[in-house]
């Protein structure tokens, strides 16, 4: 009994007993549990496998709702890509018809030249630049 009583005594000075097995250990479990129980609105406590479920299905929702906004923004980055292709290719066209009309007036100009040369009246030729340029517009 004494040395049950030094021990006793030592353990509570020194701090290096365990806890009695009633009192729950810092993270929550009493040695006599098997479940971890944590309260939830003060109306029902969960077990341990309830919880994880819980979590898991809030994993899950939270994974699709990732998944969608990823679908979502790679639709948009799509749809912004095929616009902007679409943009290139309308200005591409528009270069080339600009070019095609540059082209059709230095030839509207050479003809008005050679039409000069050949002694064509001059309100002839002018009347040639600005009929032919009028198909052009």
């Amino acid at each position: 009994m004494i040395i049950e009583r030094i021990s006793a005594s030592s353990c509570a000075s020194t701090g290096m007993c365990s806890k009695r097995k009633s009192e729950p250990d810092k993270f929550g479990f009493g040695s006599g549990k098997k479940k971890l129980k944590t309260e939830s609105g003060g109306k029902r406590s969960f077990g341990v496998g309830e919880s994880l479920m819980q979590g898991l299905k809030a994993q899950a929702q939270v994974q699709a709702d990732l998944s969608r906004e990823v679908l979502a923004s790679r639709a948009a980055e799509l749809q912004l890509r095929n616009e902007n292709e679409d943009r290139h290719f309308m200005l591409r066209m528009r270069e080339i018809d600009l070019k095609a009309k540059e082209l059709r007036h230095k030839q509207i100009i050479e003809e008005a030249r050679l039409m000069s040369s050949m002694s064509f009246d001059k309100a002839d030729v002018m009347e040639y630049i600005r009929d032919e340029l009028s198909k052009i517009q």
